[in-house]
């Protein structure tokens, strides 16, 4: 049996850093995201690395010592063309602005090269971000899970994973 990845976005672990499970509060967390990062369970993607690594804080010191070595490159061709694919749905969905499309567009942002990846690779991706539901007037700030459903790939939030994995608090 294959065992499932996931493709974990920037909030998954900066807002646990920040909220509920800093490192002086629940070591515990942190100690069992290791092995699933080194073992390639957990899988980040450069552009979600380089959003975690730009700061001086004890997140990104952490990082750096457990997933430098394990971090997956979008520069893969298959994925390239899916985040073309993904940023073409953008422009032609009735339910996105200009402004939606520019922000996707920009190298910076993660969150379609999430999706490309996902779907190339079958991953979950974990994200905290929710669905807009239903789209009467078109966004300019697109939803990973919304977007992620049209290209078929699957989400969790990081409690729905922390289950699957069998996580102790």
């Amino acid at each position: 049996m294959v065992k499932k990845k996931y493709l974990i976005d920037t909030n998954v672990l900066a807002a646990p850093y920040r909220s509920y499970y800093p490192f002086d509060f629940a070591p515990l967390f942190w100690e069992q995201m290791v092995p699933l990062i080194q073992n390639g369970t957990i899988v980040i993607l450069d552009k979600v690395y380089e959003e975690l690594t730009k700061g001086t804080d004890e997140l990104t010191d952490w990082l750096l010592k457990v997933a430098k070595d394990k971090i997956m490159t979008s520069k893969e061709e298959k994925i390239l063309l899916q985040y073309q694919d993904i940023l073409t749905y953008i422009q032609d969905s009735s339910n996105y602005t200009d402004q939606a499309l520019r922000s996707w567009s920009s190298l910076e942002t993660a969150d379609p090269w999430l999706i490309a990846a996902a779907k190339v690779h079958n991953y979950d991706i974990v994200t905290f971000e929710t669905s807009a539901g239903k789209i009467t007037n078109p966004s300019r700030n697109p939803k990973i899970p919304d977007v992620a459903k049209v290209f078929q790939v699957n989400y969790m939030n990081l409690f729905s994973l922390m289950r699957k994995e069998h996580f102790c608090i």
